[in-house]
């Protein structure tokens, strides 16, 4: 790796990483911050500039542009950024003859947009989730028995341990006896989510009082359902402590920015242990493009080296090789760059977990 560029850090990039992670949502701050506490030295790439400061200060920004957007769609907490632009639910428009398409960064046409939530920033769309963390029910890996599609290959049994260990890592707040009880889990008597569960709301309370003890016939079903309310396990706090935070405040704001950092927010650590992980911040913005065969990338950054471009006025770089290029000045639209359907995807250098 290269030097950083004035500007950046000012760490030097000519050091060795054990493992290199691309994209910084869930999933991948997850295995970043638990590779780092066994070790490694980890590199995650994420699209997009990377937020400086504070997480403190960056929540504070985030819900103060959110309360002034005048569309609260997923993106409304996140800073415009053309070099890496996301996916909008603004984008969509009706056509007069049925179906809806888009002309932003996805270009859509058709009866059944992509209408949820797609962030390219660092965090990705875990920066404007839900924060629900409910498990798949056994018989989701055996739909194939049911006459819907196939199974899986693997069972709730072999996925049991990484659930424990997700809901330990985010800090899942959940009744355990009410989703055995209710929902059909197969939790052990002895298990016990992180925390206790998010107290139901005032409109979860007057649901349960209209509709507990109703019953509903499922056509498949051979008998009828009867209903009750039951709570969802959250990936938000239901109590303030050292290891995960504060408590939810009930802000209702949770896509697209949670102001008290209650819900588990990646890259942002929840558990104290977290923090102490070989992984430190440094970044850079950049968007991408694909170097076609025999071509110059110009200025460049390698999404697989994470190597800077050259400074301006200098000759641009020629690869001996065609590979994948990201240029911090441009985007290109070629379709297919950096991902089978994505038009670019840039990789921004973001090692904070």
């Amino acid at each position: 790796m290269s030097r950083a560029r004035p500007g950046d850090t000012g760490r030097s990039l000519d050091e060795h990483y054990d493992v290199i992670v691309v994209g910084a949502g869930i999933a991948g701050s997850l295995l970043a911050a638990r590779l780092g506490r066994r070790g490694h030295r980890v590199l995650v790439l994420e699209a997009g500039t990377g937020a400086r400061g504070e997480q403190e200060a960056q929540r504070a920004v985030a819900v103060e542009r959110f309360h002034r957007a005048l569309a609260k769609v997923p993106s409304a907490a996140i800073a415009g950024n053309a070099l890496v632009p996301s996916p909008e639910v603004l984008d969509l428009v009706g056509e007069p003859d049925g179906g809806f398409r888009a002309e932003g960064h996805f270009l859509q046409r058709g009866p059944l947009p992509y209408a949820s939530g797609y962030l390219r920033v660092n965090g990705g769309t875990g920066t404007a989730w839900t924060g629900l963390t409910p498990r798949m029910h056994p018989e989701d890996f055996r739909t194939g028995e049911f006459g819907y599609g196939r199974d899986w290959p693997i069972g709730y049994q072999e996925l049991e341990p990484y659930y424990r260990e997700a809901e330990r890592e985010i800090g899942v707040s959940g009744d355990a006896a009410e989703q055995r009880a209710e929902v059909g889990l197969p939790f052990p008597d002895d298990y016990a989510f992180p925390m206790a569960p998010i107290p139901a709301s005032h409109l979860d309370r007057v649901l349960a009082a209209a509709l507990d003890g109703r019953t509903v016939r499922d056509p498949t079903a051979a008998d009828a359902t009867t209903l009750r309310v039951v709570g969802t396990p959250h990936g938000r706090n239901s109590e303030a402590g050292a290891e995960y935070g504060p408590a939810c405040a009930g802000s209702a704001s949770c896509i697209p920015v949670c102001p008290t950092g209650a819900k588990y927010t990646p890259p942002v650590p929840r558990r104290a242990g977290a923090r102490r992980s070989r992984c430190s911040p440094a970044r850079w913005s950049a968007g991408c493009s694909r170097t076609p065969p025999g071509g110059s990338p110009g200025s460049s950054t390698s999404a697989i080296r994470t190597r800077p471009g050259p400074a301006r006025g200098a000759p641009p770089r020629t690869p001996r090789t065609p590979r994948w290029w990201c240029s911090p000045r441009t985007r290109s639209r070629t379709p297919g760059c950096c991902s089978p359907r994505a038009s670019a995807t840039p990789a921004t250098r973001s090692d904070a977990i």
